[in-house]
């Protein structure tokens, strides 16, 4: 290639290339296309235009470097370059719709597919893959799937990763019977099902609720000779812990110490989910303690959910000691926590508690839902201001749709008031 472009033999990389600095001043001409390539920058289209002929192995490898790099104009104007000179082929019309599917630039990748055969280049299994991928994570799933039912009659042999692709279009629909009928039918076509496919399964089993046929598949796993990792286990966690199952998450977590899979916060927040789900406000907190006994930090939606667990339970003061406890451990609680404390504090008949939070709430910028809402009306026990808080709402839903929380937050002010005066 050094041959056919001569004129870069040696690039002046002093400059700066979007932040990065080549060691070298005088860099040989491939590897500073390669650098352009890599880093997006705009110079390299110039550079192959006055550089002359480039050969389409060096120019698909461009492409593709644009396309993991995620410059996906670039990449589409390298491919149009090339296209111009006649040397376009499979490779670099896969690299291309490669580079549009990681920037979930789904409409562009199917309309570098459907030229294809306009450049007299047959689509390939990877073009399907590459394409149905990038329409999945368009949400154009529906379009995904056909396109996958349409692989056969178009001759092209599907593979693991068509399939994976294919449940995952199924995942986004829920549609966890179709997904288990593609798994039934991959054997059947000699195709061999990995981890992938089973995650993707389980993840869409847990969407729709299916737990029990979740558990099936994590249990069958081990008997095709597939192990089960992380996200299997996390997948198989969550699904149980939406159902309250806690007793069966437990047993999960003993499968994955016996096949060496660590848990990760994820684990660890679903597990705290299915004990709050259940009522097990006690079991929430010991989970919650011995995450950072593991080295594990817990997040704010671990914390929400043992909160909501207390919630539940009654457990007003743990609820409000666990909010507290939550900056200082550099975690900022959101509208989830203040909702589930503030109405654990009204449970608990800590109006003022209550009030005072949902006040915190407005000086946060944190706008206040209509669960929160709720939840500081449950806190004041005299009908009087309950009329207040009626008529405030309504006040607000009328004139100030988009502005209740500030309604409230006034009106919270004056009940804080009054309240503190009838107590006296």
């Amino acid at each position: 290639m050094r041959a056919h472009i001569s004129r870069f033999a040696h690039f002046n990389s002093s400059k700066k290339l979007k932040g990065t600095r080549i060691v070298s001043k005088n860099l040989p001409a491939w590897e500073a296309l390669k650098l352009l390539a890599e880093t997006g920058d705009g110079r390299l289209i110039q550079a192959i235009r006055d550089g002359g002929h480039v050969p389409a192995r060096e120019f698909t490898s461009l492409l593709s470097l644009c396309a993991k790099a995620k410059h996906w104009e670039m990449a589409l104007q390298l491919l149009k370059l090339q296209s111009a000179e006649g040397q376009s082929n499979i490779y670099s019309f896969n690299a291309a719709v490669g580079a549009c599917e990681k920037a979930t630039r789904w409409q562009l990748s199917l309309t570098i597919f459907a030229s294809m055969p306009e450049a007299a280049v047959q689509p390939d299994t990877v073009s399907y893959n590459t394409t149905i991928s990038s329409l999945q994570k368009g949400t154009k799933w529906q379009l995904g799937l056909s396109m996958f039912s349409s692989m056969s009659s178009a001759s092209i042999q599907a593979n693991t990763i068509s399939f994976n692709v294919a449940l995952g279009s199924c995942m986004k629909s829920t549609a966890w019977q179709l997904s288990l009928y593609l798994l039934e039918t991959m054997p059947e076509k000699d195709i061999p099902p990995d981890v992938v496919s089973y995650n993707t399964i389980i993840s869409c089993c847990d969407r729709g609720q299916e737990w029990t046929v979740a558990l099936q598949l994590l249990e069958s796993m081990p008997k095709n000779n597939i192990q089960p990792d992380i996200f299997t286990y996390n997948a198989s966690i969550s699904a149980c812990a939406k159902v309250g199952q806690w007793r069966l998450v437990s047993a999960i977590w003993e499968s994955m110490f016996v096949h060496s899979v660590s848990p990760d916060v994820i684990s660890f927040t679903s597990s705290i989910t299915a004990c709050e789900r259940a009522a097990q406000w006690q079991r929430a907190l010991v989970i919650l303690t011995d995450m950072p006994k593991k080295q594990i930090l817990p997040n704010v939606i671990s914390f929400n959910a043992a909160i909501t667990a207390c919630e539940r339970g009654n457990q007003s003061p743990i609820a409000l000691k666990l909010f507290e406890k939550m900056p200082e451990m550099k975690i900022t609680p959101d509208v989830i926590s203040y909702n589930a404390t503030i109405s654990s504090c009204g449970k608990g008949l800590q109006w003022q508690q209550a009030l005072m939070l949902f006040l915190e709430m407005g000086a946060k910028s944190l706008r206040a839902d209509q669960f929160g809402y709720n939840a500081v009306f449950a806190s004041v026990t005299a009908p009087e201001l309950r009329e207040s808080f009626k008529a405030a709402q309504r006040d607000a839903q009328e004139k100030e749709r988009g502005n209740i929380s500030v309604v409230l937050c006034q009106l919270c002010r004056g009940v804080v008031e009054v309240e503190e005066t009838w107590s006296y």
